[in-house]
């Protein structure tokens, strides 16, 4: 008989229904991945995995941002944070200086 794959088996009991494949764990999680969530994700709600749906999964259950991506995790683009023009003398906007 073989000796069980404890890789393998870790790589299972990571994975959640709902994930396009087995996760890795190689450190990445589906809240970074451009197939988990819309346009705009929320870390706070659980979401569910374009890709698998893509693929055909039947289960209908959101992910955790938190929980360990599977092979088919791409990075999701995250925007810079848009640059503000210094304000002049520290004022409020619409504020008289003296």
């Amino acid at each position: 008989m073989t000796a069980p794959n404890a890789d393998l088996q870790a790589r299972i009991a990571a994975t959640v229904p709902g994930m396009a494949h087995f996760a890795e764990m190689d450190g990445r999680i589906c809240g970074t991945c451009i197939h988990w969530g819309g346009k705009r994700p929320r870390e706070a709600q659980p979401s569910r995995c374009r890709k698998a749906i893509q693929m055909g999964c039947k289960v209908h259950a959101g992910l955790p941002h938190n929980t360990p991506a599977c092979k088919h995790h791409e990075l999701r683009a995250i925007p810079a944070a848009k640059a503000r023009a210094p304000r002049e003398n520290n004022l409020p906007p619409g504020a008289i200086s003296a």
